[in-house]
């Protein structure tokens, strides 16, 4: 399908998706986005994800998406997240220690679509990092329990365009590079994650999530150019963590090394790469 015929079709959706609990840890006081958010959000990352719709539906011409930009829209959005996670999920969306996964989503008329599901909680995972632990260094003891992700990079190619730099309801590319790595629809986040390349041969990041390099004694994430997709967490890592933009060639990624993974549902996670095909394992 091309890329206008993908624009124009009407059940086309702007998503952001992100982790809700009431017992969601706080970003640091002194972050801007404490200063943004409301008083005590259980939205995680809930301020860049609205201005991550924002961007998209100014980058696809979508107007009707402008009044998320007034000055409690986040706070407008949280009252409606929290609705409908107590409403869909009863009790359990009281427990501070169950954690759900929320999709929002608009569509061309402006309007708000809600979906949400439970999801794992995993001690130990960083929400909020000022700083990343360099692959060389021992792990600290909460981040030794959190279990290490393959990384499966993609032979093939995607082309760069608006489908790969914002988050939407197309996954047309992203299904086909799922299948040229080993992966069926069984194959959750916790089994593996892709790594993905543009037809330049840069690297991209991954399926879900954005991935971090060690390069030159620091973190690189592959830079806006490469057409990778604007994360939210890689906003929190790029103003916070000291994680800086840069290009990682595909031919240059090693089997074995160490990456960090983020996403606005996982947190921060370690991973390791391989150059090998996914293959199930009983």
């Amino acid at each position: 399908m091309a890329d206008q015929d993908r624009l124009s079709d009407p059940n086309l959706e702007l998503i952001t998706t992100l982790l809700y609990s009431v017992g969601l840890p706080q970003p640091p006081p002194s972050s801007s986005l404490a200063q943004a958010a409301p008083p005590v959000s259980h939205c995680y990352l809930l301020q860049y994800g609205v201005d991550r719709l924002l961007a998209a539906a100014a980058d696809f011409g979508w107007p009707q998406l402008a009044p998320l930009n007034q000055s409690n829209g986040n706070i407008s959005l949280a009252i409606q997240i929290e609705a409908h996670v107590v409403e869909t999920h009863g009790d359990a969306a009281l427990d501070p220690f169950n954690r759900f996964i929320v999709r929002i989503a608009y569509k061309r008329d402006g309007v708000l679509r809600l979906m949400s599901a439970p999801r794992p909680t995993l001690p130990g995972v960083p929400y909020y990092p000022l700083s990343l632990s360099a692959p060389d260094t021992e792990p600290s003891s909460s981040e030794a329990e959190v279990p290490l992700i393959p990384v499966h990079l993609d032979p093939g190619h995607v082309r760069s365009s608006l489908f790969t730099k914002h988050k939407t309801s197309y996954r047309g590319e992203y299904n086909e590079a799922r299948a040229r790595v080993g992966f069926d629809d069984s194959v959750a986040f916790a089994k593996g994650e892709m790594l993905l390349q543009n037809e330049r041969g840069e690297i991209m990041g991954g399926g879900v999530t954005t991935v971090y390099f060690w390069r030159e004694g620091r973190w690189r994430t592959p830079a806006k150019e490469t057409g990778c997709k604007l994360g939210v967490s890689r906003r929190w890592a790029l103003e916070n963590a000291g994680v800086v933009e840069g290009t990682v060639m595909a031919g240059d990624v090693e089997e074995g090394e160490m990456v960090w993974l983020s996403s606005a549902v996982g947190g921060f996670r370690r991973g390791k790469v391989t150059l090998k095909r996914y293959e199930a394992r009983e």
